[in-house]
């Protein structure tokens, strides 16, 4: 985007003010190193100026409008031969110096060799500046890039630009937004198509493999109370035996005052033993036969999820070989365990155990 630029130095009377200025300086060609002595440094800037004045427009807009008025009015009033002409050379000096400065400021590259040479003359002999004068250059040098950031910033190019970038924020957020929504409708509609394609085959199964999960479910819940049944049984198998080793271990030197309790209670403890062992050993079968329950359930529920496609593809194989798939079949229809022929009844050994106590009492 071109911006348009108020011509100043390129006015045809501003730059006439300069040229007669130029004229009524000394004619000093030689670049002193005292600093009260500015003549030829400001004869040097003026004359770079008048030659690049179109640069000098396009890149000073700020001090154009902050001094600009105030240096031509300083030009054309200038006195050749007045006894405070060398204190006004030095006040245009600084002006032009400010020029300089913002041109640096401005432009991406380096300053040209004549103006570097002006620059660091001032920088090498700022603290030998007095007055106005050295207030104006440490101005220029330090202060003035920042008012002339700040006053860029606030520039209305700049807001449209900030604007215009939100904008630009908006739309790529908003094509960002679009674009996942369109990423999110496509999957919805691949799922949509998906879905449809196994719709037959979810429509006649799904009421089976719903009834396989409830089922499994409930055996997960009979495999859990099992397994702590498990637990209990077996604290209680081993409370007892650690109970009489305790009890004996801290009785060793008492132990014949209890010799006939002990013998009294010793077939009774041996009994209940025996009736907890077994007990383990019925909720262990349980809890096995509850597993492999388990593992049967999960066959044939992903069996449901194959059954149809799997019917279809071995109608049309077997119409080329009827053996090809009988390994594969004999693998996958086949039990993955025994069934639970294997289980004791709950009374299993009762009239074993009557007898038992019968017989102690005796």
């Amino acid at each position: 985007m071109t911006t348009f630029v108020e011509p100043f130095f390129q006015v045809d009377e501003n730059a006439t003010a300069l040229r007669q200025l130029l004229s009524k300086l000394p004619n000093q060609k030689s670049l002193s190193e005292d600093p009260s002595e500015v003549t030829p440094y400001l004869r040097l800037v003026l004359e770079i100026i008048l030659g690049n004045t179109k640069k000098f427009d396009e890149s000073c807009q700020v001090n154009i409008k902050w001094i600009g008025s105030g240096l031509i009015s300083s030009a054309r009033s200038y006195p050749p031969d007045g006894d405070d002409s060398k204190h006004l050379r030095l006040d245009l000096f600084t002006s032009v110096y400010r020029f300089i400065c913002e041109l640096e400021f401005s432009m991406p590259q380096s300053l040209s060799m004549e103006l570097r040479t002006v620059k660091n003359f001032v920088e090498e002999h700022l603290d030998e500046f007095r007055g106005q004068a050295k207030q104006q250059l440490i101005f220029a040098n330090y202060l003035m890039p920042a008012q002339i950031a700040k006053h860029l910033l606030h520039h209305p190019n700049i807001a449209a630009m900030q604007e215009f970038n939100a904008g630009q924020k908006s739309a790529l957020a908003l094509k960002f937004e679009w674009d996942k929504e369109f990423e999110a409708k496509k999957n919805q509609v691949e799922s949509l198509k998906k879905q449809l394609d196994g719709l037959e085959t979810g429509f006649n199964f799904v009421g089976l493999v719903d009834g396989f999960r409830r089922l499994s479910e409930k055996k997960i819940k009979e495999k859990n109370f099992a397994f702590a049944c498990l637990l209990g049984l077996g604290a209680c198998v081993l409370a007892p035996v650690i109970s009489e080793v305790v009890f004996i271990v801290n009785n060793l030197d008492s132990l014949d005052k209890y010799k006939s309790a002990m013998l009294f209670a010793i077939p009774p403890a041996i009994a209940l033993e025996l009736l907890l062992v077994y007990f383990f050993r019925v909720v262990l079968i349980h809890f096995k036969s509850i597993k492999a329950q388990l593992l049967q359930i999960e066959l044939r529920t992903a069996l449901c999820q194959f059954i149809q496609s799997y019917s279809t593809y071995a109608s049309g194989i077997k119409e080329k070989s009827s053996s090809a798939l009988d390994k594969f079949e004999s693998l996958i229809f086949s039990g993955l365990i025994s069934n639970e022929e294997n289980l004791p009844s709950t009374f299993d050994g009762t009239d074993q155990l009557a007898k038992l106590i019968t017989g102690l009492r005796k």
